[in-house]
């Protein structure tokens, strides 16, 4: 949904170590680019706003994400904080309370990341 729409002015301009400094373009600061901007929600800022954060948080046993209207089906894959994949799933639907399982062995920091067709959203947990 757009809020307002506006144009962002600009140049560049950049000294060496020599002390030269150059402008681009090259009347800048008279002349200058314009940028085209408006302010619509992206699709990752939609998909950012409509995944809850977890609950409770830390977790011990079981943590639980609200999705609000996600649309299809939705990965969700749990990693350590180095990048190791503990778990996927896919689910159908994304709407409603989605109650993921933590493993007993797993402890410490853990992201939780959904993929579909939004994009990518990550959120923390903190396993106790």
């Amino acid at each position: 949904a757009s809020a307002s729409t506006s144009d962002i002015e600009y140049y560049i301009e950049a000294e060496a170590n020599s002390g030269k400094v150059l402008t681009r373009p090259l009347v800048a600061p008279d002349g200058f680019w314009t940028l085209k901007s408006n302010s619509t929600l992206g699709i990752n800022d939609w998909a950012e706003n409509n995944i809850s954060l977890p609950y409770p948080n830390p977790a011990s046993n079981i943590v639980s994400f609200k999705l609000n209207n996600i649309g299809d089906s939705v990965k969700i894959s749990i990693y350590t904080i180095y990048g190791q994949k503990l778990f996927t799933n896919k689910v159908n639907s994304g709407n409603g309370i989605i109650e993921v399982d933590l493993n007993e062995e797993w402890k410490g920091l853990l992201l939780v990341v959904f993929e579909g067709d939004f994009g990518k959203v990550s959120r923390k947990i903190m396993k106790i």
